[in-house]
């Protein structure tokens, strides 16, 4: 389930009120995890029935979650359209798992690779850098994550063996 607080003032646009449940027009309360989902990674839709249309919840990682009616923002009115990750994407998340069984392992190595891939899938899908800019902030990301990392596995191999 998740917290929506950030929605309460979409309440009026499109008439539902959503916490980790919703209600359309202060009717009864449903759970968002008994309704229509879709998980387009690394953002979740969720398809609300409003009389004989869907309100789509549209909870994008790293941003505030948006509310749309029929392909629109309830509060701006624009056309909104989720964006999709990108192919190349994946080289930097096959990247980070690598550094995972290279470099550090272990739950600590798995956070990492976890916590990384998901900020680089969330750079890559903004529309709003070019794509040589997403690319350029994915590669940093992933040779700083490499360096650190490296550094931790030799302070935790020290540390382990006495050194």
């Amino acid at each position: 389930m998740f917290l929506v607080e950030s929605l309460y003032n979409q309440r009026s646009m499109c008439g539902l009120y959503i916490v980790n449940l919703y209600s359309l027009d202060n009717g009864d309360a449903i759970k968002l995890n008994k309704i229509k989902q879709q998980s387009k990674y690394p953002n979740m839709e969720y398809y609300i029935p409003v009389g004989d249309r869907e309100v789509v919840l549209n909870l994008i990682q790293g941003k505030q979650p948006i509310l749309t009616m029929d392909g629109r923002d309830c509060v701006t009115g624009e056309p909104f359209e989720l964006t999709k990750m990108p192919k190349w994407t994946w080289v930097f998340i096959v990247l980070h798992i690598l550094n995972f069984f290279i470099l550090i392992g272990g739950a600590i190595g798995g956070a990492c690779a976890g916590g990384l891939s998901a900020w680089t899938a969330t750079i890559a899908s903004d529309n709003k850098m070019s794509t040589g800019k997403r690319v350029g902030i994915c590669v940093a990301i992933w040779l700083v994550a490499s360096v650190l990392e490296f550094i931790l596995a030799v302070v935790l191999g020290m540390m382990m063996s006495g050194i």
